[in-house]
């Protein structure tokens, strides 16, 4: 037993010096210049993890993809379905036939990173949820992130939907790119982001006037609701953070 303990011991450190950096390495990092692509500086930056909430930055950008193609509107209506109110938290808490608008779905996935919000989004582009994965992945193949696959339209755990570092950064880029002054919704969020302002006077000031519309009217008090701290908020353009129990925060 002790000539085999005697051996794992040598082996261990032989074992150790063979791995690949990046099989063990818990930190990835990329810096892009904004004004044309060229990284700055990178590390790990090719290492597949998991998207977690930030999948929710390419629902959005399909979303706006559509609404700049004239396929959808903001105050188009769609409905949640029964998929759509199971997702778990952090979400509205849409009911089966609850309707809400496209402007509602994007600011709830802006504001509050709502599951519901994202697969009724996906399920009135796709159909379904799954449909709307595979167009995702499509299109993230055509700006360029060629180590990207999505499954799902949240950032829920799957272990097939991966990407890396340098692809969320082609994604962030591409979307202040293409949608931030095209978008009405960039404009609204962006200008409120200043001293003095806090973060629940800007949710309330970022949602439409909702009239009597009852169902827009719960809408609007949940995703304000999910900010209950006020605080100051000065910070720079930043796109979105998520987190994976397995891969920490990204």
């Amino acid at each position: 037993m002790n000539t085999v303990k005697s051996i794992l011991l040598i082996l261990m450190p032989v074992w150790l010096l063979l791995m690949p950096a990046s099989s063990y390495g818990r930190h990835a990092a990329i810096l892009i210049d904004a004004d044309n692509g060229s990284v700055l500086h990178e590390e790990n930056a090719t290492h597949s993890w998991y998207p977690a909430s930030l999948t929710k930055v390419m629902t959005l950008y399909m979303t706006f993809d559509a609404l700049k193609a004239g396929q959808i509107h903001l105050y188009d209506t769609i409905t949640a379905s029964y998929h759509a109110s199971r997702q778990p938290t952090s979400k509205l808490g849409l009911r089966p036939g609850e309707t809400l608008t496209v402007e509602d779905a994007i600011l709830a996935l802006i504001t509050r990173s709502a599951n519901d919000a994202a697969v009724v989004l996906a399920e009135h582009l796709g159909g379904t949820e799954e449909s709307f994965a595979v167009k995702m992945t499509t299109k993230a193949h055509t700006l360029g992130m060629y180590d990207t696959h999505f499954m799902n339209a949240t950032g829920l755990p799957h272990q097939w939907q991966v990407t890396t570092p340098r692809d969320l950064a082609i994604l962030a880029w591409k979307t202040m790119q293409n949608f931030l002054t095209t978008t009405r919704i960039f404009p609204r969020t962006l200008l409120l982001q200043r001293p003095g302002i806090t973060r629940n006077q800007q949710i309330y000031r970022q949602l439409p006037r909702c009239g009597r519309h009852e169902n827009r009217i719960h809408v609007r008090i949940r995703i304000q609701s999910h900010f209950r701290r006020p605080s100051k908020w000065q910070t720079p353009d930043r796109c979105n953070n998520g987190r994976d129990d397995k891969r920490g925060t990204l």
